[in-house]
């Protein structure tokens, strides 16, 4: 105990330096919660699950206070395992409200993302690049009902699903951009966050792979001929052969080969493309996912960089993205990233890395609903920054 005091006690000293204050750490946690935190991090606690929810229902009965992370809390919570259930029970109060305008998305009866409800009839914004097949929503209080894609910004990833049901609760936003180092969560649909982490980056543009179909094309009297099917591309994926005839790309009638090579290279890795191919007379309708070609070195510098961690399919390529390093899977992308005042400051939209994560920020996220939301949705018509008062320093000693 002694040791641990004198630890506190280095730390706090060296924090003076660091020049380092946090908001809020949430409005309804008690110091009491923050020890009991604290200790079972350090003691490796093995708290089974009846007992932990005791406990935490005792210290949730202290009068709530408003406190800041001192620098020394900051570094033990990033090196102790974040998806411990004593840690994100913690946070259970920052995601009671964003957990009910969340959604879980699927496609064919998988879990392929999250989604967030922008407005109360039924409009939802999710991943696009993880939709196919028949879409389904899971709304909070558990109900399955069907969706259509109204729409999508294929250059954020971005699409608007619809829903027929009415009055469902819209997720709260906060257009101000967090500070470096301020902890925000991850909602999903239950009481608990998916994840927690901490603002690693303001938002900059993400570079991504360029796309690559998998084929090789001649010109033809026809349209594009297919030449030749690289293995393990996405074209064969799709079920593209050798001698098809490219005659749609997304929508839009293939004539020549280099305006189909053009309007490939405009795209990322990941990105969905729908193709309609000519065989023997026939057309066919098919749709794949972009891929990129690596090499064995480079698919190798992916497997340090992710530690075989799986990461989403589309992970870069938008115009403007925060970066947090929650740990997030594929499937939990696209719902909200709220702060600790449990507003939405963003969307996520791909888990990149072991280290990093992507979100579209609010305001741009604003932005995209105007293009894709009909015209009759009203949308906020300002920006309103929420800001946070400076909360008092924390001390340990008080009750």
């Amino acid at each position: 105990m002694i040791v641990f005091e004198r630890q506190m006690a280095a730390e706090e000293k060296s924090s003076e330096n660091d020049n380092l204050t946090s908001r809020s750490i949430m409005k309804e946690m008690s110091v009491r919660r923050l020890v009991f935190l604290i200790i079972t991090l350090i003691g490796g606690a093995g708290l089974t699950s009846a007992e932990d929810n005791a406990r935490l229902k005792d210290l949730d009965s202290v009068s709530p206070t408003t406190r800041t992370i001192p620098a020394w809390l900051q570094r033990l919570a990033r090196r102790n395992e974040r998806s411990n259930a004593t840690v994100t029970n913690a946070f259970r109060a920052v995601v009671k409200t964003s957990s009910k305008s969340t959604v879980r998305v699927y496609c064919d009866g998988v879990h392929k993302s999250l989604g967030a409800v922008v407005d109360q009839r039924g409009y939802i914004v999710t991943k696009a690049s993880e939709l196919k097949g028949t879409i389904t929503c899971e709304l909070s209080g558990g109900s399955t009902i069907p969706a259509q894609v109204i729409g999508v910004r294929s250059d954020y990833d971005i699409a608007l699903l619809k829903v027929e049901v009415t009055e469902l609760q819209v997720v709260r936003w906060d257009f101000q951009v967090p500070d470096l180092g301020s902890w925000l969560a991850t909602s999903g649909t239950s009481d608990r966050p998916v994840a927690i982490g901490v603002m690693s980056a303001s938002p900059h543009r993400i570079n991504g792979s360029r796309g690559v179909l998998g084929i090789l094309l001649r010109e033809s009297p026809a349209g594009a001929k297919v030449t030749e099917v690289v293995a393990g591309g996405a074209a064969e994926k799709a079920g593209v052969g050798v001698g098809d005839m490219v005659v749609s790309f997304n929508g839009e009638a293939v004539s020549k080969v280099d305006r189909l090579i053009a309007k490939i290279r405009e795209m990322r890795s990941g990105d969905v493309v729908h193709l309609v191919v000519r065989r023997n007379g026939q057309d066919l309708k098919v749709m794949t996912r972009l891929t990129t070609l690596r090499t064995a070195e480079q698919r190798r510098a992916e497997m340090q960089r992710t530690l075989g961690r799986q990461v989403s399919d589309r992970s870069g390529g938008f115009p403007r993205a925060l970066q947090h390093d929650s740990v997030l899977r594929p499937s939990d992308c696209g719902g909200p990233l709220v702060n600790l005042d449990g507003k939405a400051i963003g969307i996520n939209i791909a888990s990149a890395d072991r280290v990093a994560s992507f979100a579209i920020p609010a305001q741009e996220v604003l932005m995209i609903l105007g293009d894709l939301l009909p015209k009759n949705i009203e949308i906020p018509s300002s920006i309103e920054a929420v800001s946070t008062p400076v909360a008092p320093s924390f001390s340990l000693t008080e009750q």
